[in-house]
């Protein structure tokens, strides 16, 4: 082969090598193209799909709206029995203050919350907040007198007319030991030199339980006296006499036993005195006040069944966020004269505690209500009661306030014993028209003596108690028992007290060393309903005798 022919041959195959590997990378670029393009129609087809099942789902209508308040409700014991009512709002929204809760006892109770038409406002058991019931608070209403013990509660709470919740709160039994719960004193911080309560709450079985209080502890008191219960408010009280106590924080111990079941219960008070001398104000701080209203104002109808509202008005000027605790107490004066046939004490009703959180500057009124089942009922205006309220926040001091009563508007319950010419088939409605003086007094001339009552309240009521007769010149005294009647809703009542009989007509007689001059006639009754002291009435009338 000539030289040229060769160098020919051999320039040909390199090109022929260039040409085949153009080939081989074109066809892998057809490849990786194919790849791309199927990817992206993946992805198109992907996101259209779904937002064409978004679009389908989107049309479906909206679900109802549903009730997701959820609540936990349990009741307080106190040594009386039942004695507040405690809800707790676990989730949901905020219920207004205008909404109501609805309670139902398994037993013939009367307390007001029983018996109101529209319920209990919402604002009612959450201090009176305009900001309604949120999750987290509680609703707290007390029972004032306590329920029976193991009384079950159906509770039913509503909102613009929707049931959001129902559920029945069982009551407790009293086969639990005695346990001290709660103590404290009235005034919070009582003066110096001043007397003041000492108050302690036991629940469980209380059968034969008595307590006692240590005042070792406490400069210018001494001793161990014994407490006595309170059955208006299941608590148990002692009255400090007055001393020479001085400023500072003390402790005084509560011990306890049961001459029924052996039990035996301790416990401690803390007493704070403040440096002020009792008459010359308080420790309480001038950003606090606390100002009291009563409602009705004067009462119509004390009693069981018919309840009064007191408010305290609390104003805080301050800028704290603190916790508070109110007591509204009510104290009456007792008839003293002659002391050995009244009362040893004043009435005094302490209603359960409230406890709450007040954030100032801002003015709060706290309600709550009793019957005052303690009171005299046909009470003069010197005996009127006063209510108190004292208020004390943490950090901050306490403060009082007080207001009267009054005298009733209506008489609820009426009755005297007197003399009279007449038997006792003779009723009258005013005491103007008996006899209030006789010439002489023989077996046939002394005069009868009546005992007239009239119940001007709505349900029937029992009444029982003692008639005495006192000269005033010697010791001729002579009591009779009047055993209980019961006397019809608005009904009168009318019995000879020396026959205890309705229509007697057993004559009265001097009593032994009796004679002319004034004779003292003293009534004093228990009037009940349903079982229930609901309040004593008393009158004393002066009888001539020539």
């Amino acid at each position: 082969m000539p030289i040229t022919e060769s160098r020919r041959a051999v320039g040909v195959v390199p090109a022929l090598a260039r040409r085949r590997r153009a080939r081989r990378w074109r066809a892998r670029g057809r490849g990786g193209v194919s790849d791309v393009v199927a990817t992206i129609l993946l992805l198109a087809l992907t996101v259209t799909l779904f937002a064409a099942i978004f679009a389908f789902v989107t049309r479906f209508p909206a679900p109802p709206a549903s009730n997701v308040n959820e609540f936990e409700a349990a009741l307080v014991q106190g040594s009386g029995g039942i004695t507040q009512l405690k809800i707790l709002q676990t989730s949901g929204p905020t219920l207004s203050d205008s909404d109501a809760i609805y309670l139902q006892s398994a037993k013939p109770v009367s307390n007001w919350q029983f018996t109101r038409s529209t319920g209990v406002p919402v604002s009612w058991g959450t201090g009176n907040s305009s900001l309604g019931w949120s999750a987290g608070e509680y609703w707290i209403t007390t029972f004032s007198p306590a329920l029976p013990t193991g009384d079950n509660l159906t509770v039913y709470i509503t909102s613009s007319n929707s049931l959001l919740f129902e559920g029945v709160v069982p009551g407790y039994s009293q086969s639990t030991p005695p346990l001290l719960t709660n103590t404290y004193t009235v005034p919070a911080t009582p003066n110096t030199n001043a007397t003041f309560q000492i108050y302690a709450q036991v629940v469980g079985n209380i059968s034969g339980l008595k307590l006692n209080v240590s005042l070792a502890g406490i400069p210018g008191l001494s001793g161990t006296p014994t407490m006595a219960a309170s059955g208006t408010s299941g608590l148990w009280v002692y009255n400090t006499t007055s001393g020479a106590t001085k400023a500072g924080s003390y402790i005084a111990f509560i011990l306890g036993s049961s001459s029924t079941t052996g039990a035996t219960i301790s416990g401690s008070v803390s007493v704070t005195i403040s440096g002020t001398v009792s008459g010359g104000g308080s420790s309480s701080s001038s950003a606090l006040s606390v100002a009291v209203s009563l409602n009705p104002q004067p009462p119509t109808e004390p009693g069981i069944g018919s309840s009064v509202y007191a408010a305290a008005t609390i104003s805080y000027s301050g800028s704290l966020s603190a916790s508070y605790t109110l007591n509204f107490t009510v104290v009456q004066s007792r008839p003293t004269t002659p002391a050995s046939y009244w009362p040893a004490s004043d009435f005094v009703d302490t209603w359960s505690e409230q406890t709450g959180t007040i954030s100032g500057p801002t003015t709060l009124t706290v309600y709550d209500s009793t019957a005052f089942t303690a009171w005299l009922l046909n009470l003069p205006t010197q005996n009127s009661p006063v209510i108190y309220a004292n208020v004390s926040v943490a950090g901050v001091g306490t403060a009082s306030g007080s207001a009267a009563v009054g005298t009733l508007a209506k008489p609820v319950w009426a009755g005297f014993a007197y003399f009279t010419t007449s038997d006792s088939s003779t009723t009258s409605t005013s005491i103007g028209d008996k006899t209030a003086s006789f010439a002489s007094c023989s077996a046939t001339t002394c005069p009868y003596l009546e005992l007239s009552f009239w119940n001007n309240y709505s349900a029937s009521v029992s009444i029982s108690g003692t008639v005495w007769t006192n000269s005033s010149t010697g010791t001729a005294d002579k009591s009779y028992t009047i055993a209980s009647d019961t006397v019809a809703a608005a009904g009168t009542y009318t019995v000879n007290v020396v026959s205890g009989t309705v229509g007697g007509t057993t004559r009265w007689t001097l009593p032994t060393g009796g004679g002319t001059g004034n004779y003292y006639i003293r009534t004093w009754l228990t009037v009940t309903s349903g079982g229930v002291t609901v309040g004593y009435l008393y009158e004393t009338l002066t009888a001539d005798y020539t």
